[in-house]
């Protein structure tokens, strides 16, 4: 659509608007509306060229590349983990390990065998006081079930062009026979990490921490709904207020340490005053 000028002289535009007025009021504002749009459209922009420039020079944020901008922004935030750190909770957003898994994976039982060594390489350096938990990303919200579609299909047309990648991020997706075998992978895990902290060794190490409490394991599956780190979140803060209520002072969780990249993620710890 394009509005043209058209010359005509001031008594015939004093005319028509007299008779659009009397006639037909909404016409007479449509065509006001239009008129007052192309004014401004030909009017000359107030706005000065520095404030051009100072908008053009903000970052424009969004949570796509949140963590390597705060990074960037904040190299004072981030610091090398120490040897044989101890939290209460240790908490694991693990879409976002089999993520970066999958791009280096040669098929899904290698991608299978990286995801369990990765958690077990954290599991090793990090020592847990109360909790280890996992969490597997759910069945989206309807709202973001079309903007899911959206990009998995745009991703698998890119990726269908460029070959590069053996194993397609869609693998996530809740109901898959890759996601269950995960789920299940995850489950010999835990036993296979509280058959450990139950022996006679572990119990000793219980001691002299003067500790009476084994760490619990905790599983939330691609089959409860709701993103990983989303779930992450309510479970610390229904922790938080359990405890703090049923007067359990001793395993209140005071500290958590939590696995991933994503910026939803970055962003909702942020928002944690209960937990540090």
């Amino acid at each position: 659509w394009e509005l043209r000028l058209i010359p005509l002289p001031p008594r015939m535009v004093l005319a028509i608007a007299r008779w659009c007025r009397q006639h037909c009021q909404r016409l007479c504002n449509l065509l006001l509306l239009l008129i007052c749009a192309r004014v401004q459209a030909l009017a000359p922009a107030h706005t000065s060229n520095a404030w051009r420039m100072r908008r053009a020079r903000l970052p424009v944020l969004g949570v796509p590349g949140l963590s390597t901008w705060l990074d960037n922004a904040f190299p004072e935030a981030s610091m090398p983990m120490q040897p044989r750190f101890e939290v209460d909770v240790l908490a694991f957003d693990l879409n976002f390990v089999a993520h970066a898994k999958l791009r280096i994976a040669k098929n899904e039982e290698h991608a299978l065998a990286l995801v369990l060594k990765h958690v077990g390489a954290v599991l090793r350096q990090v020592r847990v006081r109360q909790h280890v938990v996992f969490a597997l990303d759910g069945p989206a919200p309807l709202a973001k079930l079309e903007t899911q579609r959206k990009r998995r299909l745009k991703s698998a047309q890119t990726a269908q062009r460029k070959r590069r990648m053996a194993l397609q991020p869609a693998l996530l997706t809740p109901g898959t026979a890759f996601i269950n075998a995960l789920e299940q992978a995850l489950a010999y895990l835990c036993y296979f990490e509280v058959q450990k902290l139950a022996s006679p060794s572990a119990h000793t190490e219980l001691l002299k921490a003067n500790r009476s409490v084994p760490v619990e394991f905790v599983v939330s599956g691609a089959d409860c709904a709701g993103e990983g780190e989303t779930k992450l979140m309510n479970w610390l803060l229904q922790r938080s207020a359990s405890c703090a209520v049923s007067s359990g002072a001793s395993r209140l969780a005071r500290s958590a340490l939590l696995v991933g990249g994503d910026g939803d993620l970055v962003l909702q710890a942020l928002t944690l005053h209960q937990v540090e």
